[in-house]
């Protein structure tokens, strides 16, 4: 056992040493246990509720985005077929989409401007995340910028222009 002395008092150093291994054993097995997929808890990215490793790329819309650290990287346009489900911006993205990720709006993103409805599906939506972690749909384009690889797109809003007061969707 090496001894450690400190001005008047001397300590062992095997307390520290046995503290040191249980940690990183503790944290080692941590990553081991939550699956081979996943080093760092936390770090994948969400696409339509299936997890993604950082590093790995998927296809979508005519897309290739490659998980960063639990964000969608958005890389160049590509002709390849989509890789992952593509349920349409139809809820809240937490817990099914990371930020960066995009989806072809649905009457979920419908909004008004004065009286006039606009439907969510003429717009593709980015999910967006602020400092605190909260995501949400914002437009990110037209639909024209996404492409349909046999998917169908989403049905048309059932809302009406009468659901708009004066900029408000009721």
């Amino acid at each position: 056992m090496s001894m450690i002395t400190t001005g008047r008092a001397t300590r062992s150093t095997l307390p520290r040493r046995l503290a040191a291994a249980v940690l990183t054993t503790g944290l080692l097995g941590l990553g081991v246990a939550s699956g081979t997929t996943q080093a760092n808890p936390g770090a994948d990215c969400l696409w339509a509720g299936a997890a993604h490793a950082p590093g790995s790329t998927v296809v979508a819309g005519g897309w290739e985005f490659t998980c960063g650290y639990a964000r969608w990287l958005r890389g160049p346009r590509t002709d390849a077929r989509t890789t992952v489900a593509n349920p349409g911006a139809k809820a809240n993205p937490r817990g099914r989409f990371s930020a960066g990720a995009l989806q072809p709006g649905t009457d979920y993103t419908d909004y008004c401007v004065g009286d006039q409805l606009i439907d969510g599906r003429e717009d593709i939506f980015e999910v967006m995340q602020d400092g605190n972690g909260f995501l949400w749909w914002k437009a990110a384009g037209p639909i024209s910028g996404w492409h349909f690889d046999g998917t169908t797109p989403p049905p048309v809003s059932w809302r009406r222009p009468s659901l708009c007061r004066e900029g408000e969707l009721i």
